[in-house]
């Protein structure tokens, strides 16, 4: 992950997947158009991230169910995946207004619909201990 001094504005995501961090990265990366994701493990959890335009997405997936929610008290139970959507500073527009308008919400939409579940939006990071609890929920478009 980048380095705080780097981040402008940090939106958080959770979900319910059945798939492993691998297949679920490929797919993110279609729906969205970016390059393959880098992947890397520590003792409780697996991630992939990729950077594209000066945003980077960020997907971890601990090992054991319930652990994101132990790690971050804003994150719905039963969620598996965490998505951090980390919008630089570098970008043409570091702000929440446009993190909101043009990435988290599109984001969530897509993955709602792509994995068939609920996408929450639980937090927003703004710098170090500087949060903001969220309470958005996205589902998937019904045929």
């Amino acid at each position: 992950m980048s380095d705080a001094a780097n981040i402008a504005i940090m939106e958080h995501l959770s979900l319910h997947s059945p798939l492993s961090i691998q297949d679920f990265c490929a797919r993110f990366s279609s729906v969205f158009h970016l390059p393959e994701f880098h992947f890397d493990a520590e003792n409780e959890t697996e991630w992939g991230t990729v950077e594209f335009e000066h945003v980077e997405f960020n997907v971890s997936k601990p090992y054991e169910a319930d652990t994101l929610r132990g790690w971050d008290s804003t994150v719905p139970f039963g969620c598996n995946f965490g998505i951090s959507l980390i919008l630089l500073r570098s970008h043409k527009s570091p702000t929440h207004e446009w993190a909101l308008e043009q990435l988290e919400t599109p984001v969530a939409r897509a993955l709602a619909n792509e994995f068939s579940t609920t996408v929450y939006f639980h937090r927003t990071w703004l710098a170090p201990g500087q949060n903001i609890a969220r309470h958005a929920q996205f589902h998937p478009n019904v045929a």
